[in-house]
């Protein structure tokens, strides 16, 4: 059996597939695996952001070096309030994915509190993990890899967001995005964020 799971972990690294669909790819119906206990999440990191005061709304716009989408402006910063904000120092963790997993494979192995809950602190603290690695896109918290976006759950009024943030090497910007929650998988090595130091 480990010889297998050798054999498997190999061509998933490869092929950068799933584990559950590179065991049906192999050997459909010949064997049974229990993969209910394979984790998704690496091992969780903290950090710690420190206290600020902006202006979201000033920060967050479309220009040279940030994109947001439609879906990010119109669930997320319109939802912030108006003027200048004081953001508290706090203590988060993120993990990154070991393989591809949809929202729901994720949230099932996130703490409780993983869930941001005020969109003008959230912002807060995502604009300043972004100014920090503006120019040095790799060194930080932030995932600097192009395809490899950082995951965040945002609840807002009694909705629940994934926000990505992703830097495009290609264009050199941060490119910010909202969506419901769905069942897109997410590349492997994707970063996952919680409100919550674990």
């Amino acid at each position: 059996m480990s010889k297998l799971n050798e054999t498997i972990d190999r061509i998933r690294a490869i092929r950068q597939v799933s584990r559950d669909d590179l065991i049906n790819q192999l050997i459909p119906g010949t064997v049974e695996f229990d993969t209910k206990d394979v984790r998704r999440l690496t091992t969780f990191t903290s950090f710690k952001v420190m206290e600020t005061e902006r202006n979201v709304h000033d920060f967050f716009t479309t220009r040279e070096g940030l994109c947001l989408s439609q879906g990010f402006q119109t669930f997320i910063v319109h939802a912030a309030k108006k003027g200048p904000t004081r953001v508290n120092s706090a203590t988060m963790t993120y993990a990154d994915l070991a393989e591809f997993a949809n929202d729901d494979e994720i949230i099932a192995e996130l703490p409780k509190g993983y869930i941001f809950t005020a969109s003008t602190v959230f912002l807060g603290m995502l604009a300043g993990l972004i100014e920090a690695q503006w120019h040095n896109k790799a060194e930080g918290p932030l995932q600097g890899i192009t395809f490899h976006p950082n995951i965040f759950y945002v609840k807002i009024a009694h909705t629940i967001f994934t926000v990505s943030v992703s830097f495009d090497s290609l264009h050199g910007w941060w490119f910010c995005d909202a969506k419901f929650r769905n069942k897109i998988r997410w590349f492997a090595q994707s970063r996952v964020f919680c409100a919550v130091d674990t």
